[in-house]
């Protein structure tokens, strides 16, 4: 009578790529709504063509480029002067505007190479590598509301791996 043993790994992304010794900031590089694409219309579960708020920043840790964000959400939802009138937390910007909270996330991690204006904002050459991290924010109806794309040069991204 055969057994089978279960071996679990848990992968962290070490998201935090900001010490504590460091002073972190962020860039604001442009607001924009534009209709939705069809990619956008289909994570975020919208018509396609729909307007989708796009807010483009940059992260900084004491003022050194670490990520560059593009956040996609339903303009129905939150608009560019809904978010510049917040906090400056898109999560708290969204319950502000629309009383939901986003409950969980679905994420994935890959290796791309150069992007032109991305890697130059983040002070990349064309030789480094970059991660992309894809996220899709889910709201308490389990209904997605915020499409994030953040890109990371490849030698700041850490990984745990643990396994049990």
């Amino acid at each position: 009578n055969d057994t089978a043993t279960t071996e679990i790994y848990t992968i962290l992304f070490v998201g935090s790529v900001i010490c504590v010794k460091e002073t972190a900031g962020i860039e604001y590089l442009n607001f924009d709504e534009q209709p939705a694409t069809i990619l956008d219309a289909g994570l975020l579960e919208i018509s396609d063509r729909e307007p989708v708020t796009i807010i483009e920043r940059l992260r900084t840790a004491d003022q050194i480029p670490v990520v560059y964000c593009l956040d996609k959400i339903a303009k129905q939802y939150l608009t560019c002067t809904d978010y510049q009138k917040s906090s400056g937390s898109m999560l708290k910007a969204i319950k502000e505007s629309t009383g939901h909270e986003v409950k969980h996330a679905e994420m994935n991690l890959e290796a791309i190479s150069y992007e032109p204006h991305i890697s130059e904002v983040l002070n990349a050459s064309p030789h480094e590598g970059l991660m992309l991290l894809k996220v899709v924010h889910f709201d308490e109806q389990d209904q997605p509301i915020l499409y994030s794309l953040n890109y990371i040069k490849s030698s700041l991204v850490k990984f745990k791996i643990s396994k049990s």
